[in-house]
C-alpha cells in the first residue's frame, strides 16, 4: 500500500499517478491519499518548526509500505510520516538540498543537474501517465501553446502568431487542433480562436473547455504535435505518447537554463525538430523510441525495495 501526498497541482498529480500506475503493472497497490493544502507563511514556518522539533503525521499509516509525493508542499508532511512509521519516502522532484538526503528516493530529470547521489534516479524529464498506444493518426496534428512565466522567459505573442499560421498553411493537408494553457494570455488565446476561424481544418480549443484527461486523448490521436519550449512537461508527455515532436521557440532571458538544456539535449538526440530547422531547411521528422520514464521510476522502486515483484 502507498501513502500519496498531493498537492492539487494538476502538473504534480500527474508525475505521482504515473509511477504508481506503472507500479501497479508489476504488483497489487493499494493508496491511500493526502491532501496537502496551502499554507500562509506563518504556516509553512510552522510545518517546518513541527517537523524539525516533533515529527509526526496526522494520517494513519500503520499498513502502508511507501510514502510517495511531488511538490514542495509535501515534503515535509512526507518526511514527517516516513519518521514515525519507519518507511521509504520518495518523490518526483528534486527537494531543496536542506531535504535532498532525507528522501530515500528521488526521480529527479536531468535537466535540474542535480548533483549524483545514492538516492537520486535520474529521468528524461518528469513521469507522466502518457502512454504510446499505436493509435496515431498521420492526418492529425496538434499544436499546444504556453505563456507567460515573467522569471523564464519573454511573451512573444506576434511571433507565436506567425509560428503557428506558417505551420498549419505550410502542412494544410492536416487537420490540426490548438490548445492553449492556464498560463496563455488572453489576446493569445483570441489571436488563435481567430485564426482558427480562417482555416476549414483549424480548431481550437481554450484550456479552460478542455477536462481532465483531454490532452492525453489528443496525444494518442496526432501524430505530429507542436509544443512551445516553456512548456517543458507537455513535450515530454508527447515524447511518451510516441508522437512526432516539434519545438516552436520562447525568448529566454538567461540563456542555458534548465529548460533550453532539456530541448536542446533533446534535439541533439534526434527525439525532437525546431521550428527554424523544420521552417528553413523542412527537417524530417524522426520517430524515435517513445519515452516510458514512469515505467523506469516504478522498476527503479520493486529493484530496490521488493526485488522479486519483477519476475
Amino acid at each position: 500500500m502507498a501513502a500519496v501526498f498531493l498537492d492539487n497541482r494538476p502538473g504534480h498529480r500527474k508525475q505521482t499517478l504515473g509511477v504508481l500506475d506503472s507500479l501497479a503493472q508489476f504488483t497489487d497497490l493499494q493508496t491511500i491519499e493526502i491532501s496537502v493544502p496551502h499554507l500562509t507563511i506563518p504556516g509553512e514556518a510552522g510545518k517546518w518548526i513541527k517537523y524539525f522539533l516533533q515529527p509526526g503525521c496526522s494520517t494513519d499509516l500503520s499498513l502502508c509500505d511507501f510514502i510517495i509525493g511531488t511538490g514542495s508542499r509535501t515534503h515535509v508532511p512526507m518526511l514527517g510520516c516516513k519518521k514515525k512509521y519507519h518507511i521509504p519516502a520518495i518523490t518526483c522532484m528534486a527537494p531543496t538540498p536542506l531535504l535532498r538526503r532525507r528522501f530515500d528516493l528521488c526521480f529527479v530529470p536531468r535537466h535540474d543537474a542535480v548533483p549524483a547521489a545514492d538516492n537520486i534516479f535520474y529521468t528524461d524529464g518528469p513521469p507522466n501517465l502518457s502512454r504510446a498506444k499505436g493509435r496515431h493518426d498521420p492526418g492529425q496534428g496538434l499544436i499546444l501553446i504556453g505563456g507567460r512565466d515573467e522569471k523564464s522567459h519573454s511573451w512573444n505573442d506576434a511571433g507565436i502568431m506567425d509560428s503557428v499560421a506558417f505551420i498549419v498553411q505550410r502542412q494544410h493537408n492536416l487537420r490540426w487542433t490548438i490548445s492553449s494553457s492556464p498560463r496563455t494570455p488572453e489576446e493569445t488565446d483570441s489571436g488563435l480562436a481567430k485564426l482558427a476561424a480562417e482555416y476549414d481544418n483549424v480548431h481550437f480549443i481554450r484550456f479552460s473547455d478542455t477536462g481532465p484527461g483531454w490532452i492525453e486523448k489528443e496525444y494518442d490521436k496526432n501524430m505530429t504535435v507542436w509544443v512551445t519550449g516553456d512548456s517543458i512537461s507537455m513535450i515530454y508527455e508527447a515524447l511518451s505518447s510516441g508522437c512526432r515532436v516539434g519545438i516552436l521557440p520562447v525568448a529566454w532571458k538567461r540563456q542555458n537554463n534548465k529548460f533550453q538544456r532539456s530541448v536542446d539535449d533533446l534535439s541533439k538526440r534526434g527525439k525532437v525538430v525546431s521550428f527554424a530547422a523544420w521552417k528553413e531547411e523542412n527537417a524530417a521528422w524522426i520517430l524515435s523510441e517513445p519515452l516510458d520514464e514512469a515505467r523506469r521510476c516504478a522498476r527503479e522502486i520493486l529493484k530496490r525495495w521488493w526485488p522479486n515483484r519483477l519476475q
